[in-house]
C-alpha cells in the first residue's frame, strides 16, 4: 500500500484506476450505437440552458470561495485537483439532492452534519492511502459490481439470500482496507500532521458548509420556478392576474424557503386554478 498524500493533489493509484475504467466503460459504451444515442441525449440534456447556467453559477461561486480560502491561507494550488473533483462530485451531488427534495427545511443542519462526521475523516483515510496500481485496478471494478449487486438485491426480497452475502462481502472488504489504512496512518503519524495534509482533509468540509448561501439560493429558484409553473396551468388566467400573482409571491415568500415549499405542497391546486386577486390573496395570507 501506498501513500497518495506525499505530494498534495497528486492522482492517487486509485485515481488512475477510476479513470482507466471509465475510459474502458466509455470505449464499450460507444461502440454500441444505442449506448452512443442515450450518451448523446444525455449530453443534449445537460446542456439545457437551465442546467448550464446553475452550473456556471456554482463555478463562479466556487470560485469565489477558493479566493477567499487562498487569502486566509487556507488553499493552495496544488489543492486543485481536489477542489475540481469536490465540484464535480460533491456540489453537483448536493444540488441534485436538495433540488428533487421535496423538504429541504432541514438542509443547512444535514450539510454540517455530513460535513463534520468522522465518516469524513474515514473516507479521507481511504483515499488518501491507496493500494498499489494493480491492486486499485482489481478493487475499484470489484467494489462498483458489489455496490450495484447489493442496490439490485434490496429491493426485492426474493434475493434477501443474496443480500446477506453481498452485505457480508461488503463488510469483509471494508474491514479489510479500513484495517490496512489503519496500519499506515499509525506509520506515518508525522506525515499526518502537516500543514498541507490537514488543508487536504478540512478542503472538502470547508468547501461543503461555504456551499450552504449558493445551495440554498439554487434550491430557493427551483420552487420558485415550481410555484410559477403551476401558477402557468390548470384554468386560463389573464395576463393581469398572473403579472399580480407574481408579485404578491415575490414579496410574501420573499427569501424563505420554508414558504416557498409550503405553496408548492400545499398549494398547488389554488395556484392552478386561482380566479381572481382575492384568490392568490388568500391562499398567500394562510402560506403566511
Amino acid at each position: 500500500m501506498q501513500a497518495s498524500g506525499s505530494i498534495i493533489g497528486q492522482f492517487t493509484t486509485r485515481d488512475l484506476a477510476v479513470a482507466f475504467w471509465a475510459l474502458v466503460f466509455l470505449a464499450c459504451a460507444l461502440s454500441n450505437s444505442e449506448m452512443r444515442r442515450s450518451i448523446v441525449n444525455l449530453v443534449r440534456a445537460f446542456l439545457q440552458w437551465k442546467i448550464l447556467l446553475s452550473m456556471l453559477a456554482v463555478a463562479a461561486y466556487i470560485f469565489l470561495s477558493v479566493r477567499v480560502l487562498w487569502t486566509a491561507g487556507l488553499w493552495i494550488p496544488a489543492l486543485l485537483k481536489d477542489t475540481v473533483f469536490w465540484f464535480c462530485g460533491t456540489s453537483v451531488a448536493l444540488v441534485m439532492r436538495f433540488v428533487t427534495e421535496p423538504d429541504t427545511a432541514s438542509m443547512g443542519r444535514s450539510v454540517v452534519a455530513e460535513s463534520i462526521a468522522v465518516a469524513v475523516i474515514v473516507e479521507f483515510m481511504v483515499n488518501t492511502y491507496t493500494f498499489h496500481l494493480g491492486v486499485e485496478l482489481v478493487l475499484v471494478p470489484l467494489l462498483v459490481l458489489i455496490g450495484a449487486l447489493d442496490a439490485f438485491t434490496s429491493h426485492d426480497d426474493a434475493y434477501a439470500g443474496a443480500r446477506g452475502c453481498i452485505k457480508a462481502l461488503q463488510l469483509m472488504i471494508g474491514v479489510v482496507i479500513i484495517a490496512s489504512v489503519g496500519i499506515r496512518v499509525v506509520s506515518d503519524l508525522q506525515g499526518l500532521g502537516s500543514l498541507d495534509t490537514l488543508r487536504d482533509m478540512a478542503l472538502p468540509p470547508i468547501l461543503s458548509l461555504l456551499f450552504i448561501p449558493c445551495l440554498y439560493g439554487l434550491v430557493l429558484v427551483s420552487k420558485y420556478e415550481q410555484v410559477f409553473l403551476r401558477l402557468n396551468m390548470g384554468r386560463d388566467k389573464s395576463a393581469k392576474l398572473r403579472r399580480y400573482a407574481r408579485r404578491r409571491i415575490l414579496v410574501t415568500v420573499g427569501l424563505s424557503l420554508v414558504k416557498a415549499e409550503r405553496l408548492v405542497r400545499d398549494h398547488s391546486a389554488d395556484l392552478m386554478h386561482a380566479q381572481h386577486e382575492a384568490d392568490i390573496d388568500r391562499l398567500l395570507d394562510d402560506v403566511t
